[in-house]
């Protein structure tokens, strides 16, 4: 399979626009946004994740992500085709990036757009929890005081398996 360049769109069953892009550089929402558009859709949905500064009582500096390239772009492209196919979608996109996210910075941006409201928030809801659940794109905390925390994704054993796909 030829490599696609960062806004070719991947082909679906559906029909749907689908995009996945993990970058080291930093994310354009807009851009995400503008990857969706479709005149037949009546709703767009776009979810920001972004590194706060504080999970509980302990305190962030920064994120670092880190990811099975290859494995993580193949399993991005099946979440959002079974998004397209469940939910109806035009479009969907997902960028994430990877590396150094500080505080205030953008670290994963889901964009879908379908016809009706309630089938885009759905989707977009569930790409995000298929994305944190079974993508191996790993995060680190760093603390102000430099110290840092791995934090991992759930158990990739029924991925390796092939039960997600």
């Amino acid at each position: 399979m030829a490599a696609r360049g960062p806004a070719e769109p991947i082909p679906a069953a559906t029909g749907a626009r689908l995009h996945v892009r993990l970058a080291a550089v930093p994310l354009t929402v807009d851009a995400v946004r503008a990857l969706v558009a479709d005149p037949g859709a009546g709703a767009t949905v776009v979810m920001v994740g972004s590194t706060r500064e504080a999970t509980g009582a302990e305190l962030t500096a920064a994120l670092h992500y880190e990811a099975h390239e290859p494995l993580a772009r193949r399993l991005l492209e099946g979440i959002l085709a079974a998004a397209a196919a469940a939910h109806g979608l035009a479009a969907a996109a997902v960028e994430h990036r990877l590396g150094r996210v500080a505080v205030g910075e953008v670290s994963i941006v889901v964009a879908v757009a379908a016809a009706h409201r309630r089938a885009a928030f759905a989707a977009a809801e569930w790409i995000v929890d298929e994305v944190k659940r079974t993508v191996p794109i790993w995060k680190c905390d760093e603390a102000p005081d430099g110290s840092r925390r791995w934090a991992h994704p759930g158990d990739l054993r029924a991925v390796v398996a092939g039960e997600v796909r």
